[in-house]
């Protein structure tokens, strides 16, 4: 009696052990299920509400990646750093010669001072090359003796004026003036130009955007010469240039 006992105590701890078993590893697989099925209506409305991770990317592409001003092209560009000394010739109208001397090279901070001599007067201009374009900080009439005016008040106020972007591609406006009271627009690149002797290639064109007397404004810059010419171009097509680059001297290298 005692035996069987023993023999039916052991069948059903057989038996509840193998129903516990059951009971911890069917249900589990039904519940993991369950999980699974919901993670994956889940990552479904998430991918209905939200772009993907490449949509992301795509969207950023656009909004964030556009094309870099080429520094290099502007740097060639710039006025009065190539040369020590350019000779231009104006119109008449307020001088018929004028010299640009580089006086003060460009520090660490890229502001220099040249001086400007023409008929009747001499005036000293401070520039600056900062990263997103030349500008004009200050300038001195009436001035006589070398001085060194990089670090005056004058030239250390907010007050500047913008020459030249860095941004010289086509169709880039700009507000240049102490006041931004002029607008320009760069036009685009003139294959060739002549000025006398000299042939220049590949030539930035810059238009003001307001006219002046009916005409309108254009500034040209040559690669390692800078400014070469400034013209009027009259309603009827003609063009008259109001000053232009005769020739310069004492290359400035490792600009």
């Amino acid at each position: 009696m005692n035996l069987n006992k023993s023999k039916f105590q052991k069948m059903y701890l057989l038996l509840t052990l193998l129903g516990i078993f059951l009971v911890f590893n069917l249900n589990p697989l039904a519940i993991v299920h369950g999980q699974e099925e919901t993670t994956e209506e889940q990552v479904g409305i998430e991918q209905t509400d939200e772009p993907s991770s490449q949509e992301i990317f795509e969207t950023s592409n656009e909004a964030v990646f556009d094309p870099l001003p080429d520094v290099g092209l502007f740097k060639q560009l710039i006025p009065y750093v190539h040369y020590l000394n350019y000779q231009y010739v104006g119109d008449g109208s307020e001088y018929s010669t004028k010299d640009i001397i580089m006086e003060f090279m460009p520090d660490a901070n890229g502001v220099f001072q040249v001086a400007e001599f023409t008929d009747t007067k001499a005036v000293a201009y401070v520039y600056q090359i900062k990263s997103d374009g030349l500008y004009e900080l200050a300038y001195f009439d009436n001035y006589t003796v070398v001085e060194d005016l990089r670090y005056s008040a004058d030239a250390s106020d907010d007050n500047v004026s913008l020459i030249l972007p860095v941004d010289i591609s086509e169709g880039t406006i700009f507000k240049s003036g102490y006041q931004e009271e002029i607008k320009k627009k760069v036009i685009g690149r003139v294959d060739s130009l002549t000025i006398g002797q000299e042939i220049y290639t590949d030539v930035l064109l810059v238009e003001e955007m307001a006219k002046n007397n009916g005409d309108t404004i254009r500034i040209y810059y040559a690669n390692d010469a800078g400014l070469i010419l400034i013209e009027r171009l009259h309603p009827d097509g003609t063009t008259t240039p109001i000053i232009y680059l005769r020739s310069r001297q004492g290359s400035i290298m490792d600009q």
